[in-house]
C-alpha cells in the first residue's frame, strides 16, 4: 500500500504463508509500479519475510525492508 494513495497495490492468496507467496504478492504488486527502485517495504518479523529466499528477491528488485 503507497503512503500517497493508500491503495492495496499487490497481493496474493494460499492456504499457508510461505516466502513463495509473500514473493508472489510483492512481484503482483511491483506490476503495479514504474520502478521498485527505491521502494520501502514494511511487514512483520515473519519467517517467509526474514528468508534469504525473500531478501534476495528484494534486493534483485532494489526493494528494501523495514521492520
Amino acid at each position: 500500500m503507497p503512503l500517497s494513495s493508500r491503495k492495496i497495490i499487490g497481493y496474493a492468496y494460499g492456504t499457508s504463508m510461505t516466502a513463495g507467496l509473500t514473493i508472489k504478492a510483492v512481484e503482483n504488486a511491483c506490476l503495479n509500479v514504474v520502478s521498485t527502485e527505491g521502494i520501502i517495504l514494511h511487514s512483520d518479523l515473519g519467517s517467509q519475510y526474514t528468508g534469504n529466499e525473500f531478501e534476495s528477491f528484494l534486493a534483485s528488485n532494489g526493494i528494501s525492508t523495514f521492520f
